[in-house]
């Protein structure tokens, strides 16, 4: 089952509130995931990463990246490095893989075009473990 929380603002109370239920009904079997990963800036910035994060370690919780880092200049640098679109998807992925304040990290990071291949690329890079 898929269910988005996070279509339209709402407080943190709310959010809060969902997760306790939801995991109070499924346990450790409830994942979040947030769908914007990124390592640059862009226009919109959403708090959902940190959000997502701090549950890292109770419940499973993963990352999508936000879009390609190929392509026109602007993927790559929302990516986290313009032009260069191979250090963009390790800024990313660097930036996915931070640990919480508890020293816990997010169980997977997904991309949107090859899910599989993108989880066996960062499982293979040095000091991972997704």
């Amino acid at each position: 089952m898929h269910l988005s929380v996070w279509t339209r603002p709402s407080s943190s109370w709310t959010k809060l509130k969902i997760v306790a239920q939801a995991s109070a009904i499924l346990g450790r079997r409830l994942v979040l995931q947030w769908s914007d990963l990124h390592a640059g800036r862009t226009r919109v910035e959403a708090p959902e990463r940190d959000f997502v994060n701090s549950y890292s370690g109770r419940i499973i919780t993963g990352f999508q990246m936000r879009c390609a880092a190929e392509g026109d200049s602007r993927a790559s640098r929302a990516m986290g490095a313009e032009g260069d679109p191979a250090l963009a998807l390790r800024r990313s992925i660097d930036e996915g893989m931070q640990p919480n304040n508890r020293g816990q990290h997010v169980n997977y990071l997904v991309d949107g075009v090859d899910p599989v291949l993108f989880l066996i690329v960062v499982a293979g890079l040095p000091g991972r473990n997704v």
